[in-house]
């Protein structure tokens, strides 16, 4: 059976490119964009670009009962959507930094929580978080992101421990 692989933030860069290689390599990838269209030319039996917007829980649940219905199971969630609010912390707005961690803490929990029943089903899955050097080393004016990587990467590694039982595997990768 085809091992099945669901990425966020596939419209460009790390997304895009996991996406293709993933799709090349076997998977049946749901690759989720904000905008489908953006990937209407990879698009084919095993590349399947999906409508999700990760702070939008309709979306995430739309997906997750796509995959089920399609495939029934999830081998693979790799958590990349994500975005950098960049300025002095004094001056960021907050209305900016709770969009920040919307999108690079709140998502990653919340999708992992709703395909958790399809990655149990898998009997070996992981979970793949995306986050930062800039969650472990400080730089100046990035300090907003950082603390939102710094975060994904601490629930990172309580998921580890708390579904290693299940045989799921959660692991962070630090780009940069």
């Amino acid at each position: 059976m085809k091992k099945v692989c669901l990425i966020t933030g596939c419209s460009s860069g790390i997304g895009k490119s996991m996406a293709q290689e993933l799709a090349k390599q076997g998977y049946t990838v749901f690759a989720g964009v904000r905008n489908t269209q953006t990937l209407a030319r990879e698009a084919c039996e095993h590349f399947i670009p999906v409508l999700l917007d990760v702070n939008e829980q309709s979306h995430i649940e739309r997906v997750v009962n796509t995959i089920t219905q399609r495939c029934g199971q999830l081998d693979l969630l790799i958590n990349n959507a994500g975005f950098g609010v960049m300025g002095p912390v004094a001056e960021v707005p907050i209305e900016q930094i709770k969009n920040q961690f919307s999108t690079n803490v709140f998502a990653p929990v919340a999708l992992t929580q709703a395909a958790l029943p399809l990655l149990i089903k898998s009997k070996n899955a992981q979970v793949v978080n995306i986050g930062s050097v800039a969650g472990v080393f400080t730089i100046p004016f990035s300090g907003i992101y950082g603390a939102s990587k710094a975060a994904l990467h601490a629930i990172s590694d309580v998921l580890r421990m708390e579904l290693k039982p299940f045989n799921i595997h959660v692991m962070t990768v630090y780009p940069g």
